[in-house]
Formats: C-alpha cells, sequence, structure tokens
C-alpha cells in the first residue's frame, strides 16, 4: 500500500475514535448535569419537607436555597454550553471523515456507490434543528430556567410575572448562545475550509 493511503488510514482511524471519545465524554457531562440538578433539588425537598402534605410556599422558598438553585442553574447553562462545545468537535471531526470519504470515492470510483453516509464537508449543521442537540439544549434551557425561577423569585421576591420574564430570557439565552456559536464555527469553517 502507498504511504500516503496509509496515512489517510491511520488519519481516519484516529479522527474516528476521537468522534467517539468526544461521544463518551459528552454522555458523561450529560450525566453530571443530572446529578449535579437532581441532588440539591433532592436536598432541599428533604430539609424543606416538601411531600404531598407539606404546606411549603414554593415562591417564597428561604434565601439560601434560592442562591443554591440561581447557583445551580447557572452552573447547570455552563454545562450545556460545554457540551454543545463538544458537540461542535464531533460535527468538525465527522466531517474530516466525511471528507476522506469523499476523496476515497473520487479516487476510487467503484466504492462511491458503497458509501452510503455523506462525503460533503459541510454535513451534519453545526446547529441541528430538531435533532438530538437540539434536544438537549431545551432539556438543559427548560431545567435551568426552572431553577433560575425559583431561585432569583427566592432571592429578590420579584413579582411572579417579572420572575417568569426573566427566566424565559434565561432559557432563551441557551438557544441564542447554542446559534451563534454554531454559526460563527459554520462561518470559520467557511473561512479557512472545512476543515
Amino acid at each position: 500500500m502507498e504511504p500516503m493511503y496509509e496515512f489517510l488510514l491511520k488519519e481516519y482511524d484516529q479522527v474516528s475514535s476521537a468522534y467517539f471519545g468526544l461521544r463518551t465524554q459528552t454522555s458523561e457531562w450529560f450525566k453530571a448535569y443530572i446529578t449535579m440538578v437532581a441532588l440539591p433539588l433532592t436536598v432541599v425537598a428533604a430539609i424543606l419537607k416538601i411531600g404531598p402534605e407539606s404546606k411549603v410556599d414554593v415562591l417564597n422558598l428561604p434565601p439560601i436555597i434560592g442562591v443554591l438553585l440561581l447557583f445551580v442553574a447557572i452552573l447547570g447553562g455552563l454545562v450545556s454550553f460545554t457540551i454543545i462545545s463538544m458537540r461542535f468537535e464531533m460535527v468538525y471531526y465527522a466531517r474530516v471523515i466525511n471528507m476522506l470519504r469523499n476523496y476515497y470515492s473520487k479516487q476510487f470510483s467503484g466504492i462511491s456507490e458503497y458509501l452510503l453516509l455523506p462525503k460533503k464537508n459541510n454535513e451534519p449543521p453545526y446547529f441541528e434543528a430538531w435533532r438530538i442537540t437540539f434536544f438537549q439544549v431545551l432539556t438543559f434551557s427548560i431545567v435551568d430556567s426552572f431553577l433560575f425561577f425559583f431561585g432569583i423569585t427566592s432571592i429578590f421576591k420579584l413579582a411572579l410575572i417579572w420572575s417568569i420574564i426573566v427566566s424565559f430570557h434565561y432559557l432563551l439565552f441557551h438557544f441564542i448562545v447554542y446559534w451563534v456559536l454554531a454559526n460563527a464555527r459554520e462561518s470559520n469553517d467557511a473561512k479557512y475550509g472545512t476543515p
């Protein structure tokens, strides 16, 4: 086998193993996020003795609990942005693999019909509407904005409508960051060539 083809095969192996490594890391971060959110909520429920017969006013929690919830909401936002960034790296690696697949399909025309996966260097997109990353960001944004809502309501004693408005903006902030970062990566790839 020619040295160039050996190099490309090794490169393909390296890139695909990096892709799957990031996939594993993303799953671990997602589990960490769930634990990070669930543990404080469980502690708060135990401290306040929240249950079916409790008389706790969740809109009037002690400020210290509000600080905890707000902290977890902000930390959750940072974790979601970390997962988004990891997904962007996965997309980048997938695009490199697509380019290699495209190269091989041009070099060996007989294999092209057997390569069912994409050969375009702009697939998959960084902003993946209605795909797994979109729903992960949706999940993060909903959970984080609920925590944010109860946090700011407890700390600042805002009127309910203002807490809802601010929390809704925090929900939108997740998607705006996702969209802006995705567009920045797309334009960076277009500017410097994918990959």
